[in-house]
């Protein structure tokens, strides 16, 4: 039997089509630096740019600090849950209506969650078209 050599493939995920837009733009914005651009169009486009993608991380991080919110309440109320089981022996449980309402609050929260999800995707594709629009804008007035 001849030796068979295996090569193992790591899965790097690809980059999404927006992630690539923002680095194509954190790009150019930072060759923009370097030079000094006397047109007053190519200017404004890329502070246009600049103020863009800094929206784009505000709201980025700002839906990151809700998500963070939202599963420290979970798991508050996930604690309050295991406090209230019944245990051994098996008796009369009292607080059955207590973990209902605690569950349902928990279903609250996981319908806020995919709410907030859809608003900050509706939100994100929103900037994404914006910062393409002004990467096209860029790009069209060319380098000077």
């Amino acid at each position: 039997m001849t030796g068979r050599r295996i090569r193992i493939i790591e899965h790097k995920p690809e980059k999404s089509f927006s992630e690539r837009l923002e680095n194509r733009v954190q790009a150019l914005l930072a060759s923009a630096r370097n030079r000094d651009t006397s047109d007053p169009v190519v200017r404004i486009v890329e502070r246009d740019l600049a103020l863009a993608l800094g929206h784009i991380r505000s709201v980025r991080n700002l839906h990151e600090q809700l998500r963070r919110d939202l599963t420290r309440v979970e798991c508050y109320i996930e604690t309050e849950i295991i406090q209230r089981e019944p245990r051994i022996p098996v008796y009369v449980d009292r607080r059955i209506g207590e973990r209902d309402m605690l569950r349902a609050r928990l279903l609250t929260i996981g319908q806020e969650r995919r709410r907030l999800a859809l608003a900050e995707t509706e939100k994100m594709q929103a900037l994404h078209d914006r910062l393409l629009a002004l990467m096209n804008r860029r790009n069209s007035l060319g380098d000077h």
